[in-house]
């Protein structure tokens, strides 16, 4: 990534967590009693809680530097913001694979405690 000139900026509070952890960072998790309950619980505490720390490392990072394109993953609300603030920004390019659709445990993280 760095040798083709991209930077990685890693984020700050709440937003900068281990996903392999869920079960102790979220523990209604484990009191989940059906698939559609466990998908609330990661839109609500996954997602949606994440948002305002995704912003604000977002407007830290275009703060200090000159950014000429922001680039995140399709689940990373934290541009919602800045798309909608109406102020002058990069262009914001959202891309990957959208991880709940896996219903492999080996891969990922949405398939259950």
């Amino acid at each position: 990534m760095e040798a083709a000139g991209l930077h990685f900026v890693p984020l700050v509070g709440n937003a900068n967590y281990d996903y392999r952890r869920l079960g102790e960072l979220i523990p209604e998790l484990w009191t989940a009693v059906s698939p559609i309950d466990q998908a609330i619980i990661y839109a609500k505490h996954v997602f949606a809680d994440r948002i305002i720390d995704q912003y604000r490392s977002i407007q830290q990072t275009l703060a200090a530097k000159n950014i000429d394109l922001v680039m995140t993953d399709v689940l990373f609300l934290g541009e919602l913001p800045l798309l909608l603030n109406g102020k002058s920004r990069p262009p914001v390019i959202a891309c990957g694979v959208i991880a709940p659709s896996w219903t492999d445990p080996a891969f990922s993280i949405f398939t259950g405690p």
